[in-house]
């Protein structure tokens, strides 16, 4: 700031001289508190007609935590039979269930295109079905709450998608 300033005091060089190598300012805490979170009236209305579909309370907190990422829904006893069962680490979306979702997605995506020739014409089914499967893999991420292993499994098929769309070689390693 200082050098398209002249005359001002240089506070980036002196903060570097004294070992300072980066400087933030938090602006509003209300905003950064919210950040990516997905939208409370969608989740909330999603959350409430899993609640009325399903009554019972074991079976609903299963549902609620595969399905929306809502793991206290869980109740203690639960998690204790999980975990003996070895089986707490199915219960917490990760970059596994969006997977999941996203190839069950892109495989019925592109069973679908492929019925259409004028859609094939216009795009290859696979990589329309990629293309849905990573759309539907984000929106699946963002309900569930955008935690980051959503995050990064989102990041990381969207750079696999942009590459096969730029027909860029590529290794599965």
């Amino acid at each position: 700031h200082a050098e398209a300033n002249p005359g001002l005091w240089q506070q980036e060089l002196w903060l570097l001289a004294q070992g300072t190598r980066t400087q933030f300012r938090v602006r509003s805490a209300m905003l950064l508190a919210n950040a990516g979170q997905p939208s409370a009236s969608w989740r909330e209305q999603a959350i409430a007609r899993l609640r009325q579909t399903v009554p019972d309370g074991s079976a609903q907190g299963l549902l609620l935590a595969l399905s929306l990422g809502l793991q206290q829904a869980v109740g203690p006893s639960d998690w204790q039979s999980l975990s003996a069962l070895g089986l707490s680490h199915a219960v917490v979306i990760s970059g596994l269930h969006i997977q999941v979702w996203a190839w069950i997605s892109a495989a019925a995506c592109s069973g679908l295109w492929r019925r259409s020739s004028r859609a094939c014409a216009w795009c290859p089914a696979p990589l329309a079905g990629a293309w849905a499967g990573a759309a539907c893999a984000c929106a699946y991420a963002w309900l569930s709450g955008w935690g980051l292993p959503a995050q990064r499994t989102v990041l990381m098929m969207a750079l696999l998608v942009i590459s096969q769309t730029g027909a860029r070689a590529w290794s599965p390693a």
